[in-house]
């Protein structure tokens, strides 16, 4: 399953800080702890999220920011059984708020922060009650990780690479904790860190103590070297992937459609782009989609864009452009559409219009822009997709939109609520259907949503 990190370096990156000050009565611990004699306590978290690390692009930026609960023990001196209260707590403006009573004596206060119901955080602090009237503050601010190991799984999506390296290192450390030099072909293991040996895709996993760490790849093409670093939050039990992944690199970078164009039909250009496997990977940066560069004479807001791809094979990055990309009036019979073979959209694009991408048959990995609302009519018809993964925000997935994805196996749903679907919106081919945890009767015995079929709500399974 993917789980997402919380933030870097807690002191580094951001901190967590948990406060306590005096209020109301929420938290009433049971009369054995003698609530009879009460200060009161109020209590505040605050959560800020992680800066980016200077010198890095954020490839494995989290998806999900948050901790969905907090568990809270109060265990009086003395005593050996604590109360507990669970919370799912509102965030308003960065701060969670409690308050409650707690009678005289010294308490041990233990706080777990809470993933997916997954413990990954804990801080602890020692406050003492001395009169009726107290009004007590404490404050944690030392947070760490709950011990066990996890998975690191990665996706080295740097087809053309000639050589490269990855290196983790603790987050204060200067000697790798796993490090793995790769010729092209394989990597080779330099320490006891567990690194599968793969080929054609370069992708495995290193099992690390629960933690924070910083993750650098450097890959080097005949031409260029690209070079990522990340912070990494490690959970206990729990495989960490990747945000980003595919973790993806690309030996050709260009600012503007025209530039793309001219390269990619120039005839000494490498081999790159001669085929689906051996693609010209393309990184197009700050481009504004359904502008006056991609726009054609017909209106057709990618048109110059797909237009440029020039007859090559081409894997486009398009995450750092901007705009949006309303629908065609019709399905459109696409130059060279064919030959789009990945796809990767700007965060800017909340719709994707009606046809848009329909008969790209060789497209076979799209990455969804996390703020996503609707994916219109047949706009991914007949496309080559094997998995489909969108973001919590869609709210719509219209008609045919994944008809005729004849390999399409899986989609995976981050929303906790069923979008709606039109006809044939996921296609037939799918084995599973995959919801947040917690989520299965949501999508299943209490769906309403239009378009959930039978059949559809017969594949889904919680991740």
């Amino acid at each position: 399953m993917k789980k997402s990190a919380i933030g870097a370096a807690l002191a580094v990156l951001g901190m967590a800080a948990l406060m306590f000050a005096g209020c109301s009565n929420i938290l009433d611990p049971p009369q054995a702890q003698g609530a009879g004699t009460s200060g009161s306590a109020r209590i505040i978290i605050r959560l800020e999220p992680p800066g980016g690390l200077a010198g890095g692009e954020r490839t494995l930026q989290p998806k999900n920011m948050t901790v969905d609960a907090f568990v809270i023990k109060f265990t009086k001196s003395g005593e050996q059984n604590p109360f507990v209260t669970i919370d799912n707590p509102t965030l308003s403006s960065g701060v969670y708020t409690y308050s409650g009573s707690l009678a005289q004596g010294t308490w041990d206060i233990t706080v777990e922060g809470l993933q997916e119901g997954i413990p990954v955080i804990e801080g602890e602090k020692t406050i003492a009650i001395t009169s009726p009237a107290a009004v007590m503050e404490a404050v944690i601010d030392e947070w760490a990780p709950v011990t066990g190991t996890g998975l690191f799984v990665y996706d080295l999506n740097c087809g053309g690479a000639v050589a490269g390296s990855l290196a983790i290192f603790e987050l204060d450390g200067t000697t790798p904790v796993a490090y793995a030099p790769w010729n092209g072909s394989a990597w080779g293991v330099e320490t006891t860190a567990s690194i599968n040996n793969l080929k054609t895709r370069p992708s495995g996993y290193v099992q690390l103590a629960a933690g924070f760490y910083l993750v650098t790849v450097d890959i080097r093409f005949s031409s260029a070297r690209r070079k990522k670093t990340e912070a990494l939050h490690i959970y206990p039990g729990e495989i960490t992937q990747a945000a980003g992944a595919p973790y993806r690199f690309y030996e050709y970078e260009y600012f503007s459609v025209a530039e793309m164009k001219a390269a990619l039909i120039d005839p000494g250009m490498s081999a790159a782009g001669t085929s689906a496997v051996d693609c010209a990977r393309v990184n197009l940066r700050y481009v504004e989609l359904g502008g006056g560069q991609t726009t054609d004479q017909n209106g057709d807001t990618l048109g110059l864009l797909f237009d440029a791809l020039g007859g090559k094979y081409v894997a486009l990055d398009l995450s750092s452009c901007t705009g949006l990309i309303p629908g065609l009036s019709s399905a459109a019979s696409r130059i060279d559409g064919d030959k789009l073979v990945s796809l990767f959209l700007p965060g800017t694009v909340t719709v994707i219009g009606d046809y848009v991408f329909s008969g790209c048959s060789e497209l076979a990995e799209t990455g969804f822009p996390e703020n996503l609302e609707t994916i219109g009519v047949e706009a991914f018809k007949d496309c080559a997709l094997t998995a489909v993964d969108l973001p919590q925000s869609v709210r719509e997935i219209e008609a045919g939109a994944f008809d005729g994805c004849n390999s399409l196996e899986t989609i995976t749903l981050q929303s906790g609520a069923p979008p709606v679907l039109g006809v044939d919106a996921l296609g037939s081919s799918l084995t599973a259907i995959y919801v947040p945890r917690g989520k299965f009767a949501a999508y299943t015995s209490g769906n309403t949503v239009a378009g959930w079929t039978d059949a559809y709500k017969a594949l889904v399974q919680e991740r």
